[in-house]
């Protein structure tokens, strides 16, 4: 009786009438033993499946870690948008609104976001100022 192969991809099975099981050839690394089947073939895929795994997890913590930090920059935002603490200024001829929101920080966040609160309080649809406006700011 002659011998019959099953291929697959790049693993066939083997089988030999003169032997009574299956032998497992792997096409990038020959012939395997039956013996060392399952761990040959288990290994990898369980490293493989791991390593999967840990970047989904590591992944999922980041989104996480973000939105998290989103809330509280959010909180601290809404907080400073809600503060009756304020100030008049008059803007000066070489005064721009990033340079106002730095020299009048509002508590807790950034002078991004502090050139969004005067935007808001002062009703300014675009960044164009104009000398002796005034602005209400946040007070120190």
């Amino acid at each position: 009786m002659n011998g019959t192969t099953y291929t697959s991809g790049n693993l066939a099975l083997a089988y030999e009438p003169a032997h009574t099981a299956f032998t497992v050839v792997n096409g990038t690394k020959g012939l395997v033993s039956a013996s060392t089947t399952a761990a040959a073939l288990v290994r990898p895929l369980a490293r493989r499946v791991a390593s999967y795994l840990c970047a989904v997890a590591i992944v999922i913590g980041a989104v996480f870690a973000g939105l998290s930090f989103l809330s509280l920059d959010q909180t601290a935002y809404d907080q400073a948008l809600a503060s009756s603490d304020r100030l008049e200024i008059v803007v000066q001829p070489s005064d721009t609104l990033w340079s106002i929101a730095d020299a009048h920080p509002a508590d807790g966040v950034g002078t991004r976001e502090t050139v969004s609160i005067v935007r808001a309080w002062n009703d300014l649809s675009d960044g164009m100022l104009r000398a002796g406006q005034r602005l209400v700011v946040p007070a120190r």
